[in-house]
């Protein structure tokens, strides 16, 4: 299977900078204004089905991530580096929340989601929906992009965004992570995170 990896190119985080001069602190880029993931919601596959919304819980951080359990090499990679920023930092596990959003529920069914998440980080959130319309509508609050197609041998084809959203308990997106920052800095970003919040 072949995986083309869609680069979005997110200008407003090139000023990176909030009005406080906070991000200057963080590995992660900032938007201004922050985007509003909040209304969000997503079934759990892990919690029966239940509605899952983006949003962090009270004074914790929410990390959300848009990949597909076929990936050979993004998705694992991002799941790994967020399971060994957590290990690194393991004060911060109960005030960390994770969840990965499918982008190919055709093949990331309810029996294959969870086994997928919870093999790199014990509490994350498998969400999932067979509805194209709400999957779409997720990614875009987040500006996140895919494209599920058929290449020439009839196997899927999957493109996607490779960035890691963090999530305040307002359901603001208070830091984006581009593919390859490392678990230190990962680390390092969600500790200066939660002891602002």
């Amino acid at each position: 299977m072949r995986v083309i990896v869609v680069l979005v190119a997110l200008a407003l985080l090139a000023a990176a900078c909030g009005s406080d001069g906070s991000a200057a602190s963080l590995n992660g880029l900032q938007q201004d204004p922050s985007p509003q993931v909040g209304e969000v919601a997503l079934p759990d596959v892990l919690d029966g089905g239940a509605s899952s919304a983006m949003r962090a819980q009270s004074d914790e951080l929410l990390l959300v991530f848009f990949g597909f359990t076929s990936c050979p090499d993004i998705c694992p990679t991002t799941m790994a580096t967020i399971a060994t920023a957590l290990d690194q930092r393991p004060e911060l596990v109960d005030e960390v929340e994770v969840a990965m959003v499918s982008v190919d529920p055709e093949r990331d069914t309810a029996d294959v989601m969870p086994r997928y998440v919870t093999s790199f980080v014990d509490r994350a959130r498998a969400l999932r929906t067979d509805d194209p319309a709400t999957l779409r509508a997720a990614a875009d609050a987040f500006g996140a992009s895919y494209l599920v197609t058929t290449d020439a041998d009839g196997e899927p084809d999957v493109g996607h965004s490779a960035y890691l959203y963090g999530v305040d308990d307002q359901g603001q997106v208070v830091v984006t992570w581009s593919f390859g920052v490392t678990a230190d800095e990962l680390s390092s970003d969600l500790s200066t995170l939660l002891t602002q919040s």
